[in-house]
Formats: structure tokens, sequence, C-alpha cells
């Protein structure tokens, strides 16, 4: 029997090895084993994926951001009073700054996008990637003249444009002041970002965004968070998601750091095109009261290609914390295929549409 058991162990190892050669053959290049398994699943089961795991991976990034913030309750008296901001309030002659050290540039636009758009987020959670691909690009284009020039003086066209990151879930999710980290992973790169209102939350005048504006924030700053301490006071911290980030200065108060806040009124159909060092922060007053928000935005980033013309590449730095899969991807693209300078810049060619979902693209070779 001795004999027989090793038998039958010899032939599951040789067995758990085919299938692990066949895995690593069969996934993406540059993808790990667990990221492309959960890839699957996505791919195989895309209703239950968005109807399911991504709202609850929402609510814990959602609750964690809460419990961080202790004292988020003490900016209520500012966030009420603060004025509000839409569509009405820019006029055709202005244009969001695009460049890379572009700080507190920002225009709400009225969109006719919102059926066609309602209409593509539906398709998008069956699996299905075609609408939604247009309906973003019939945004950008949309937004693109009330965009200023890129920074070799040339007007940005669709063919210059590498999406990131597409968030679509209801609620607000990043009830925190800052500017976004992932754009850290494009280093001196010019671009924008895009907020479009799908659904309001029930009752009006609550839900949607801040944005918020402050002449502590400078060219040159890292991207940023600006939390609430003890006594009224403020940290301006180094937002790189790390799990300890490091507090870079300290404010006594939210006049002190000269915090400025503006409410979003926008309507469905209405789009916020800020550049990327624009500090924002999610509604949460009703996170804070206890009530569900059941606002819907389509939100994602813009990145410029460094050139015109088909080829052109973006910079990226691979030492981010995030490593999703399309990180993954990403990173084994500019460890392998593209060209690296001194200060650990790399250049890689990206598809216009291949960063929008960083879990899963059924359009990854």
């Amino acid at each position: 029997m001795e004999v027989a058991w090793s038998h039958v162990a010899v032939a599951v190892a040789a067995v758990a090895w085919a299938l692990a050669a066949a895995a690593a053959r069969a996934r993406p290049r540059g993808m790990a084993t667990k990221e492309w398994l959960q890839g699957l699943v996505i791919a195989h089961f895309p209703a239950f994926y968005h109807k399911h795991i991504l709202p609850a991976v929402y609510g814990d990034l959602t609750a964690s951001i809460n419990v961080g913030q202790p004292y988020l309750r003490d900016l209520l008296p500012t966030l009420e009073a603060a004025p509000s901001l839409g569509a009405a309030s820019f006029g055709p002659g202005d244009v969001v700054d695009p460049s890379p050290d572009a700080a507190g540039s920002r225009k709400i636009v009225a969109t006719s996008l919102l059926p066609r758009m309602l209409e593509a987020l539906a398709d998008y959670e069956t699996g299905a990637t075609g609408k939604m691909y247009a309906a973003v690009d019939a945004l950008v284009e949309a937004c693109l003249p009330h965009v200023g020039a890129c920074p070799d003086g040339t007007r940005p066209t669709l063919d210059r444009c590498v999406y990131y990151c597409m968030n679509k879930e209801r609620g607000a999710y990043f009830p925190v002041i800052h500017w976004d980290t992932d754009w850290v992973q494009f280093p001196g790169a010019a671009g924008f970002q895009l907020w479009f209102l799908a659904r309001a939350h029930g009752r009006a005048g609550v839900g949607n965004m801040f944005v918020v504006s402050t002449p502590d924030l400078r060219p040159d700053d890292p991207s940023v968070r600006y939390v609430p301490t003890k006594g009224g006071g403020l940290a301006k911290i180094f937002h790189d998601s790390s799990a300890h980030e490091y507090p870079l200065k300290r404010f006594a108060s939210v006049a002190d750091a000269g915090l400025r806040f503006e409410y979003l009124a926008m309507a469905p159909g209405d789009c916020l095109i800020m550049c990327k060092r624009h500090l924002h922060m999610s509604d949460p007053r009703l996170l804070l009261d206890g009530e569900a928000n059941d606002r819907l935005a389509v939100n994602f980033r813009v990145v410029f290609t460094e050139a015109p013309g088909a080829g052109a590449t973006i910079p990226f730095w691979p030492y981010h914390s995030y490593n999703l899969a399309c990180h993954q991807r990403l990173k084994h693209r500019a460890f392998t295929d593209g060209t690296m300078d001194a200060d650990e810049t790399c250049h890689i060619t990206v598809q216009r549409h291949e960063m929008l979902n960083l879990a899963w693209n059924k359009d990854w070779d």
C-alpha cells in the first residue's frame, strides 16, 4: 500500500505541475497567477462581479477611509457653508490646463451623453466593452475643446489620449481631501481627469463631490491628502497609498491651510474636467449621517502621450505600491519593452482603453 500511495503522490504532483505550467502559458505576460485567476472570474461571471464584488470592495474602501479620519465630522460646518459650482459658473473661454504642473484648474460642462452613458454602463456590466469604449471616447471628444494645449503647443486630440482606471460605482467612496496618487505613476505626464454624473442622489444639494483649492498646494507638490486632526487642525500628508503615509505639514485650522470648498451642484449629464493636481473629495455628509448615497458617477484619468502619432509612449514609474493585474502588466512591459531614464522613469506604449479596467481587460494578449 505504501508503494501505491507514493505512486498517487507522484501522479498528483505531475498533474499539479502540468496545470501550473499550462496556467503560466495561458495568462497574459507579466500577470501573476492570482490576478489572472481573479480575471477569469471577472471574465466569466461579469454580472456577479459588477453587482456584488465591486460594490463590496468600494464599500470597504469608503469605510476604511472614514475610520482613518476620526475628526472628519469637524469639517461639516465648512462643507455646509460651501458655495455651489455648476456648468453655468463657467464661460466658453474657460479652459482646463492639462500641463504636468497645473494645479487647481477645472471646468464643468453640460453634455448630451447621458442616455448613451447609461446604456453603455448596463452593457459593460454584462462583460461587453464596445459601447463603453465608444461612450468614453465620445465623452473625451466632447471635453477636449475645453482643455488647453499639450506641452508641445498642439491641440489635444483623441489619438493622444490614454485612459486610466475608470470608477463607476454608486456612492461617495473617497470622502477625503486629496489629489490622486495614481498620477505618481506617470511622472511629467500632461493630462486631466473627468467626473461624469450619471445619476444624482435622491435628495437635492447633497451627495456629489467637493472641489477644494488652496495656495498651499504647489505645482511641484507630490500627491497629497489634507486630513482633519484633533482640535480643528489639518495635516498635509504625502499620499502614496502606503500603510503609513508621511505627514508633510500641519495647520491649526482649515482657514490656516487656506482651504476653500465648492460643492458640485451638477445635473446628470454634466461633466467636471479638472487638471491632475486638483484637490477634491466625495461628499461625506450622507456617510456621516448613516444614510446610503445612491449617486452614480463615472470618472477616469486621461494621460496624454509624449508625442502625436501611432506608437507614441507615456512616461511610467513602475514602483508605485499599486499591484493589480494592469499594473503588473505595465511593470512587465516597462522592464522588457520600454526604455528607462536615469531617474527610473520608463517610456512605454499603451493602447487607449487598455488601462480603463485595472483588474481585467478581455482584450489583453
